[in-house]
């Protein structure tokens, strides 16, 4: 996952989110969850994705080992401080990571 290193309170950071299969089979009906900090809101990026306050969850269905998925995503960002961005997969076969940004006020 790759952002911003700074914004303002209030603003849109891009997030280029990448999935990757690192295994030697092909994973299937992926479950992957994007945690937002506190008052993040989820504006665009994820096909078919549910945002709910501080996540937002999809599924991916199919990824071919060596396989990668990536996405654009936005979101708002409204309280100001260190805000991190954190992708999580229970599956454990697809490389989950973080990434940090200084939001300042306005």
């Amino acid at each position: 996952i790759d952002g911003p290193p700074h914004k303002f309170a209030g603003g849109e950071a891009v997030y280029l989110l990448t999935s990757v299969n690192s295994g030697t089979a092909t994973a299937d009906d992926i479950s992957l969850s994007l945690a937002l900090p506190q008052g993040a809101k989820y504006v665009s990026g994820i096909e078919g994705a549910s945002a709910q306050p501080g996540s937002v969850k999809w599924k991916i269905a199919s990824l071919s080992p060596g396989g990668e998925r990536q996405y654009e995503v936005r979101l708002q960002l409204n309280s100001p401080g260190e805000n991190q961005v954190t992708v999580v997969s229970p599956e454990g076969s697809i490389f989950a990571g973080s990434s940090s940004v200084l939001v300042s006020p306005r």
